[in-house]
């Protein structure tokens, strides 16, 4: 049975080690916020809205993030093993933990993307994924998290 859920995103105050513009150059750490010289991030309403659907074995987690204006990079970081399914906008950033995160390839305007998150066998039943919307260089959000059972 497949669970469909769409959930508003609720910004996070905390802070958190940073990545860069989402491309290979980037901070390996993958915790959450680009490292735009000295912007910090928005504390304001965060446009994030995430839906997921999950299949009957949890083995396939099918993400979409969006926002009600366009926005022109992000990073989805899971907390567990598993492999993002890459679109024709989207590359991996390879993070010092070992977990792969799904960043943009290119800073053009997007109003959503869709990716496929593949979980490794005998992973938790739970998983948690870190995302960070950037609609432009000046203008982001600290990371929000969307957990998930299975």
């Amino acid at each position: 049975m497949l669970g469909l859920v769409l959930l508003s995103m609720v910004v996070s105050s905390q802070a958190f080690p940073s990545f860069t513009s989402g491309l290979e150059a980037a901070c390996s750490s993958c915790d959450g916020i680009p490292e735009h010289d000295s912007v910090v991030p928005q504390q304001s309403y965060n446009p994030l809205d995430v839906l997921y659907e999950i299949d009957e074995d949890g083995s396939f987690i099918h993400i979409k993030i969006s926002s009600d204006r366009p926005f022109r990079g992000f990073m989805i970081k899971p907390s567990s093993a598993g492999f993002f399914g890459l679109g024709e906008n989207t590359t991996l950033l390879h993070c010092d933990d070992g977990l792969d995160a799904l960043t943009h390839k290119n800073a053009i305007d997007k109003v959503s993307i869709t990716t496929m998150f593949i979980r490794t066998a005998n992973e938790p039943r739970w998983i948690s994924f870190r995302i960070t919307l950037v609609e432009k260089f000046d203008v982001f959000w600290p990371p929000s998290t969307l957990d998930i059972y299975l």
